[in-house]
């Protein structure tokens, strides 16, 4: 009697239910999902691949859904039964697995004489010709026996991330669609829930020009020998779904009484031409650089990257990767529609959802490992934009970071290899960074962070951002001082280790007093530091912004409204005890600082940014140049190396004495000490910045911003401290003061 295995009715899908692990049907998988809690596998690729089947059978069993509110319903009460039914019994003979004339997902002439394999070839963590494996010693020759449950699943998940391998014995391997993508599954209560959070949109239209595979003609040997015939776009998301990368034919046998499979033929399927209008949902995509009608999925790691920290490419809404658009998983958003429809509809929905990403990482046509990650986000916030700019914020927080804490062990391991006036190579500069703890102790270490905050965020965290960016800053900080004291213990005690240590340690620790502000900070996202950081921003983006920020001096400070979109957003919410002032003060820096930041000068600081990068193998330990300079440049080293903030008196200090210390400049400041309304103090401020500018003496704007936030204290401290240090500095020698040098004012372009 010829083999069989129905898909339909015998039970071969993992899931778990009532605390067990149990397998069931397709059909069972289907209409009685509810019942079960989740599908699970040992192997991601097989749970998610099965997710997408399942996905498949639905949108086409159901044609739909047409909208949200129609999932809505399903989500409620279920899949409608007779659809279903009726669909598997039209498509009951394709469901087989060993039918002979139509077996399932397979190819039905593809004979022992063209291929012979083992069945492992379907596994990438069993031995195979070209799988790495480490503990698994499977004899290829002989193989364990192949049941056709397990079968069924490794066939699925091998039509959905298999790896190009070079020739076969049809055409030349393709990778599949989704093979190198991050796969993105939005996780229910239930199966049930799961499989309606995940289904995308799907219209009559789109229906009517889709098929799953199972719905054509079994592909043949004599079509996948011919490589412009095996070779075609998609026609729909199922189509996606359901793609036959690989020409698959299983061998079953009778042994003891049950088909089993050991050996099975194995070759090149059909190459998909990937157009850019029919996308994947499950997918985020970045777009070529020189060719926008080209896309490519967003893989699980980039560049020795973990995922989560490029966790926002996942998400909806273009934004930029790597100088190229970004089109988020749009199941994201999909998902949040559903919730936001099942609030309206009864006012409960759960609070957190559940977001899986799977996906594997390889070398060529090796799997190096596959992985599968959970995140929860809050339903409120799946598919909103601010939730995006938030993170992506953020995730841009601590790669800064990271760069200045990586800059700083590099300086270290210069200094502990420097030998004499030599210095030492840049390679074994690279190899003693590789063996300092810091780089693995941040990134572990803020993985977990980002986990928590980001399954505690909420609609209020995105109402006040600045707390919410605060929390974070203060995390970041934390992991990158705990990590360079980790480095700094790793290299040991002696004299030369502490010199070392402290020569190379000053411009992370101003850049983390700096973080440690801002996250004290009761002001926008971080205080005068950050709005000051986003005047660095503005400089390097939009020209025009700067020169409107500039003309807004010719009116009183915070009266033009043109400059309103720049300034508004950046203001605290907790401010000094006069509102009114603290608002007049942000608009006054803002516009001192457009007056010193010109075009000229912004781009003369984007001719340095790029003559610093092309330098950066020469000098690997000095900051990336990409990193706008903010509160680093604030903040010069006093005794001991500990943070000393530059006062506007010292600014003017320097102006005197670079101008051969004529009275004007002391008047001037005098005059400005004695200004108590925004507008004198603009116009005295005015002057003097200029002055300074035409100097290229350094205006350490955040220090500025702060001081005159407190200007109009009664006891006038500002005042004073700014007196004390301009008659200090007037007095103080080149030689004693060596960081009084004149430098050019481009901080933050």
């Amino acid at each position: 009697m010829a083999a069989s295995f129905d898909l339909v009715t015998q039970p071969w899908i993992p899931v778990r239910h009532e605390g067990r692990l149990i397998e069931v049907s397709l059909e069972d998988a289907l209409l009685r999902a509810a019942e079960f809690q989740a599908i699970e596998d040992q192997s991601p690729l097989v749970l998610a691949a099965l997710h997408r089947f399942l996905l498949a059978v639905l949108h086409r069993a159901l044609k739909g859904p047409e909208d949200v509110g129609q999932l809505a319903i399903w989500f409620r009460d279920g899949f409608p039964e007779g659809p279903i039914r009726a669909y598997l019994a039209t498509h009951h003979d394709r469901f087989d697995l060993f039918d002979p004339a139509q077996p399932f997902y397979q190819v039905p002439d593809f004979g022992r004489d063209l291929s012979e394999r083992a069945w492992t070839i379907l596994a990438p963590e069993l031995n195979s010709d070209n799988n790495k494996v480490l503990f698994d010693h499977t004899i290829t020759a002989h193989p364990e026996p192949l049941h056709a449950a397990h079968a069924a699943r490794l066939i699925v998940a091998n039509q959905t991330f298999a790896l190009s391998a070079g020739k076969s014995v049809l055409c030349h391997t393709a990778t599949a669609p989704i093979a190198t993508a991050a796969t993105i599954l939005v996780q229910g209560n239930n199966l049930l829930e799961t499989l309606c959070l995940n289904l995308a949109p799907y219209t009559a239209r789109q229906s009517a020009r889709d098929r799953a595979s199972w719905e054509e003609s079994p592909l043949t040997v004599a079509l996948l020998k011919d490589n412009e015939a095996a070779r075609r776009p998609p026609t729909g998301i199922v189509d996606r779904y359901t793609w036959q990368t690989r020409a698959i034919k299983l061998h079953p046998e009778e042994r003891d009484g049950e088909t089993i499979v050991t050996r099975i033929s194995y070759a090149s399927g059909v190459r998909c031409d990937d157009p850019a209008e029919i996308g994947d949902p499950l997918v985020a995509y970045r777009r070529d650089q020189k060719d926008a009608a080209r896309r490519y999925p967003i893989g699980f790691f980039r560049d020795g990257r973990s995922l989560w920290r490029s966790f926002d490419t996942l998400l909806p809404v273009p934004e930029r990767y790597n100088g190229a658009p970004v089109e988020g998983a749009a199941i994201i958003e999909y998902a949040g529609a559903l919730y936001e429809e099942l609030a309206l509809d009864d006012g409960g929905t759960p609070q957190i959802a559940q977001v899986l990403v799977i996906g594997q990482a390889n070398e060529q046509a090796k799997i190096e490992f596959w992985r599968m990650e959970r995140y929860q986000l809050p339903t409120a916030l799946l598919g909103d934009p601010d939730l995006r700019t938030l993170i992506t914020e953020s995730l841009t927080l601590a790669d800064e970071t990271g760069q200045r804490l990586n800059g700083a062990a590099r300086a270290l391991a210069k200094k502990l290899l420097s030998q004499g006036k030599r210095d030492p190579h840049k390679d074994d500069i690279s190899k003693l960074v590789g063996s300092f703890p810091h780089g693995a102790a941040y990134w572990s270490g803020l993985e977990r962070d980002f986990a928590e905050w980001l399954a505690g965020l909420g609609p209020d965290d995105l109402q006040q951002m600045s707390a919410t960016k605060r929390r974070w800053v203060a995390q970041v900080a934390r992991r990158a001082r705990d990590a360079w004291a980790l480095t700094a213990r790793s290299v040991g005690d002696d004299a030369r280790a502490l010199r070392a240590i402290f020569d190379s340690e000053g411009i992370l620790l101003v850049y983390l007093t700096g973080l440690s502000d801002e996250a004290t900070e009761g002001g926008s996202m971080s205080g005068p530091a950050a709005f000051i950081a986003s005047l660095g921003r503005l400089g390097k983006n939009d020209l025009g912004k700067v020169a409107t920020l500039r003309r807004s001096l010719s009116s009183d400070p915070g009266e033009d409204v043109r400059a309103f979109p720049m300034v508004e957003r950046h203001l605290p919410t907790d401010r000094p005890w006069n509102e009114d002032w603290d608002r007049q003060m942000y608009y006054l820096v803002a516009g001192l600082w457009a007056t010193v930041n010109t075009a000229s000068v912004l781009a003369a600081a984007v001719a340095a940014v790029a003559a610093e990068a092309s330098a950066a193998e020469m000098e690997p330990e000095t900051p990336p140049a990409d990193t706008p300079p903010t509160e680093p440049q604030e903040v010069a080293l006093g005794e001991r190396g500990r943070p000393q903030r530059r006062s506007f008196g010292w600014t003017v200090a320097q102006v005197y004495r670079q101008r051969g210390e004529i009275d004007s400049i002391e008047q001037r400041f005098i005059a400005l000490l004695d200004a108590d309304d925004a507008p004198q103090l603009a116009h005295h401020l005015r002057q003097l910045v200029q002055l300074a500018r035409a100097g290229e003496v350094r205006v350490h704007w955040v220090t500025l911003l702060d001081d005159l936030r407190y200007w109009n204290d009664d006891e006038r401290r500002v005042q004073q401290r700014w007196a004390r240090e301009f008659y200090r500095a007037m007095h103080m020698t080149n030689e004693a003061n060596d960081d009084t040098a004149v430098q050019p004012n481009t901080e933050g372009a």
